[in-house]
This record gives C-alpha cells, sequence and structure tokens, in this order.
C-alpha cells in the first residue's frame, strides 16, 4: 500500500492520552478486494526468505497466535 501521511507530521509526537485524528492520502487505487481491516494486538513477522526469490512474505496475527501459525506453516 502506498498511502502517504499528510498529518500529523511524521516528526510530530502526540502526547500520551490525547486523542489523535490522522489523514493519509492514497494517490493509487487500490482494488477493494486488496485491503483488509483488523484491529487488536497483531503484528507482521517475515518469514525466512527463500534461496532464488526475490519476493517476501510474512504473517500478520495477533501476537500469541503468530508462533502456532509460523509452526504449521514451516514444512
Amino acid at each position: 500500500m502506498s498511502g502517504l501521511r499528510i498529518s500529523p507530521p511524521p516528526e510530530q509526537t502526540p502526547a500520551p492520552g490525547q486523542e489523535t485524528e490522522y489523514s493519509f492520502k492514497q494517490p493509487c487505487a487500490i482494488p477493494s478486494y486488496l485491503i483488509a481491516v483488523a484491529s487488536g494486538e497483531v503484528v507482521y513477522r517475515p518469514f525466512q526468505a527463500l534461496d532464488g526469490k526475490g519476493w517476501k512474505t510474512g504473517c500478520w496475527a495477533e501476537v500469541r497466535l503468530y508462533w502456532i501459525t509460523r509452526t504449521k506453516l514451516i514444512v
């Protein structure tokens, strides 16, 4: 995704407890089937790179589920 943060500026750090509204500009159209919404404590962990492959992949999951997912996907 190529969303560009408009406000607040990246160098501005909101004060703890302060409500902050973020604005983004999306210059490239994205098909709706490529959009996902998640909430909770999710993290991204990349999988080990494969020799001879130029692409990268990984897993978005809740922290407690990440290790289960990774174990099942690595054969």
